[in-house]
């Protein structure tokens, strides 16, 4: 029986973690350096059930300008889900999920499922990252305004996870299985 393929779309503003956390899915493990993300495409064959499917990980740029919004529009086409990501220690990034990135993928794929994606948890309780925060008034995103979060958009799931360290990692693998398996 052939595998079953699907689509899974990443999208959230430059630097929240998009790459790094398909990076860490792909290899368990992080890339060597960082390197701005124009447009990525990554396949990883998996399995749910005893059933093998075919995951095509698509990781697009998170810049908001008109021209990258017409080029990501090409990629959203037959996405099965989307996985957006903001990070924990970038208010800027959750609230541009409300902003910029519900509206667009509303937009341009108002059906397919969200799941929402908090990353750079390990630096939450990183006193350096806090005081830095603290000086703008800020503080790192906590679960709770994460959950409510994903409950505003309407996500499916609500997750967080460490490309770095790797938790909550297996467990974003593990929903992305599940979701993509009713869509079977």
């Amino acid at each position: 029986m052939a595998a079953v393929r699907r689509k899974l779309t990443v999208v959230g503003d430059d630097r929240c973690g998009k790459t790094c956390l398909l990076f860490a899915l792909r290899h368990k493990q992080l890339p060597s350096c960082y390197e701005p993300t124009l447009f990525d495409t990554y396949a990883t064959d998996t399995e749910v059930d005893g059933h093998e499917m075919k995951l095509f990980l698509f990781d697009v740029s998170g810049k908001d300008e008109v021209s990258y919004q017409n080029l990501r529009s090409v990629f959203y086409e037959d996405t099965n889900v989307i996985l957006m990501c903001f990070s924990v220690v970038r208010p800027d990034s959750q609230q541009n999920i409300l902003d910029f990135w519900v509206p667009e993928i509303k937009l341009f794929c108002p059906t397919v499922p969200i799941i929402l994606v908090a990353t750079m948890i390990e630096l939450r309780d990183d006193e350096g990252i806090q005081k830095k925060l603290a000086t703008s008034g800020n503080e790192p995103i906590n679960t709770t305004e994460g959950k409510a979060l994903a409950a505003r958009i309407g996500a499916y799931a609500y997750l967080e996870c460490s490309a770095k360290t790797k938790e909550g990692v297996d467990t974003a693998l593990e929903i992305i299985r599940r979701k993509k398996k009713s869509l079977m």
